[in-house]
Order: structure tokens, then sequence, then C-alpha cells
């Protein structure tokens, strides 16, 4: 038998487990059943000599804490679930799993209630959503390279994109709804909304689409919101220039956006697609890490496309930076309110 000490108030409580369940692991994900979920004062305890993620369907609800435990009270878990089991994810590198329920009762031995465990399939990567995703993006990224290869050299040359000033041959007078510029748009704001999706909810790039339909459809939605953001973007360029009388840099503005930002978004998801193979799951570390990459990248893309038009059109410091804190700070700040 283990036990466990914990200081409450003034009073002690010893926590003895009188059904102890530990496993030498051969799965990375387990379903457990809350046979006793219904009782009140019940906890969870797990823990694990690896980090793992908890969650109920589709949606994560808990996450290890630094040494590994997640020690968590039923009453407030069953909130968060809906049904009589949840999933833990291990860490592929996980060796051992302890695990049950326990009644923290002050100067009495804890009751505590068996768990059953039963281990599931492993899930098909080919079927794993973040895999498809990744698939789907990459045939984006070949449709683009063979219907229109000029424009797939502009977006991925880094010569040119990480300049400050314009590519020669660059001017303001090009197209902004031509095939390839719409078609662009559509592969950048797939990618942008497979990082969203990913980091936004990370458990379920480890879910099977055969057993959560749902994911197809919130990731759906999640693309939907892309295109809002970006079409009202658009809008909000044009209005600003005509305010500012500038309309002769929109297109060249927008062109460039795109192709940088494609660029950009490109580069993480084909870090994240490394990190994730390479471990089978994606850390915790690498979660915060994404986000202030995402920060960095827009930081990046708002001086390449800034100084590009400095260059370009004749505008001074003052007049197109009053113009930029419209278009880039602003919402940037905003963002960086309600999301980071």
């Amino acid at each position: 038998m283990f036990s466990l000490f914990a200081e409450e108030d003034s009073g002690q409580f010893r926590l003895e487990w009188l059904e102890k369940h530990s496993l030498n692991l051969d799965e990375d994900k387990y379903v457990i059943g809350l046979s006793t979920h219904k009782q009140e004062n019940s906890r969870l305890y797990i823990h694990s000599d690896e980090e793992f993620y908890i969650f109920d369907n589709s949606a994560l609800i808990g996450k290890s804490s630094n040494n590994n435990v997640i020690d968590v009270a039923l009453d407030s878990l069953k909130r968060v679930y809906t049904s009589d089991s949840i999933t833990i994810l291990l860490n592929p590198k996980a060796e051992n799993l302890h695990y049950g329920v326990y009644h923290k009762i002050k100067g009495k031995i804890a009751t505590v209630a068996s768990l059953n465990i039963t281990p599931k399939e492993s899930d098909n990567h080919l079927n794993n959503i973040f895999m498809i995703l990744l698939l789907l993006f990459s045939v984006l990224l070949v449709s683009l390279k063979l219907s229109f290869s000029k424009r797939f050299v502009d977006v991925f040359s880094v010569s040119r994109n990480f300049s400050f000033r314009p590519y020669e041959g660059d001017n303001l007078r090009v197209r902004l709804f031509d095939q390839d510029g719409i078609f662009l748009s559509i592969l950048y704001t797939f990618a942008t909304a497979i990082i969203i999706y990913l980091y936004f909810q990370p458990a379920d790039t480890n879910y099977n689409i055969s057993d959560n339909i749902d994911v197809v459809s919130r990731f759906l939605r999640y693309w939907g919101a892309i295109v809002i953001l970006l079409v009202l973007k658009l809008l909000l360029i044009f209005t600003m220039s005509l305010l500012y009388r500038s309309g002769r840099i929109n297109t060249f503005y927008i062109k460039e956006m795109l192709n940088i930002s494609t660029l950009l978004i490109t580069l993480l998801i084909i870090f994240t697609a490394i990190v994730y193979l390479f471990n089978g799951f994606l850390p915790e570390i690498w979660w915060s890490l994404v986000r202030n990459i995402l920060v960095l990248f827009y930081i990046i893309r708002v001086f390449l496309v800034y100084f590009k038009i400095l260059k370009l059109s004749g505008f001074t410091n003052v007049y197109l930076f009053s113009y930029f804190c419209t278009t880039e700070i602003f919402p940037f700040v905003i963002g960086l309110k309600y999301f980071y």
C-alpha cells in the first residue's frame, strides 16, 4: 500500500489506499470508469512518471502538475465531464501509472474506491486529425506549386520576403483578386486554422475522427472564423486607404501580407509536425512557445511589410506609421489582450 499526507486547515489527513492500482504501461491511452463518481467528497488521484492529460470525449479537462499528478475533487470535475468515464492520454515515454479515488476524512483512515481501467486501442496515425489536416495542407501546397508556380516562388523565397527593400520588379500596380491571390488566401486561412485548432484544443490531435466527428465541424468553424477575420482585415485596409488617400498601396500591401504570413505560418506547421512526429504528442512547453512564436512572427511581418511599402511608395514615416497603427498595431494589441 502507499499513502499520502496532506495539511488542510489545522488538521492532518492520512490517506491510505486500501486498493492500489499500479500498471506497467504498454499503451499511451487508457479509459477509466468512474464507478464512484456519484459519491460526495470523493477525489480522483492519478500519478505517472511522465506528464499526462485527462479528457472527456474530445474536450481536454485536465493536465498533470509539474510532479505528474492530478488530485482533484470529483464534485468539481463532474461539472466538465459528461460520461461515467474519462480518458488518460500519457506521454509515450511513461512506464507506469497509479490511480485511485479516495475520501479525505479528518482523523480517520480514508476509504479508497477502486477503479476499473481498460486499455483502448492506439490510434492509427493516418486517422489522426492532425495528420489528416497536415495531408490536406500538403495537397494545397502542391496545388499552389503546380497551378501558380510564380506565386509559389514568391511566397517561399526567403531572400525576397525577409528583405526590408522591395524585390526587383515589385511595384504598386498589382491585381489583388487574381486566381493565385484567392487560392493563396484559402491556403493561408486553412494553415492558420490548423494552428489555432491545435493550440486551442491540443487534446484533439490524439483522437480518432471516427470516434469524434465533432472535431471536423469544430475545425471548420475555426476556419470559417479565420476567413471572416481576413475579410474584415481587408475591409479595414480599404477603409483606411480612403481616409488616408493611400489606395495605390492597397493591393501591394495585401499581397505582401499574404505572402509573408503564409511563409511564416507554413514554417510553424512544419516545426509542429516535427515535434509531434518525434514525440507522439505536443509537449506543454511547446504550446507556450508557439504562442510566443506567433507574436514574434506577427511583429516580423509588420516590420517587413512596413519597410517595403515605405521604400516603394515614398510616404513619410509619420504618415505610414499612423496608417499602420490602425491597420496593424491596434488590432495586434486587442488580440494580445483577449487571446494571449
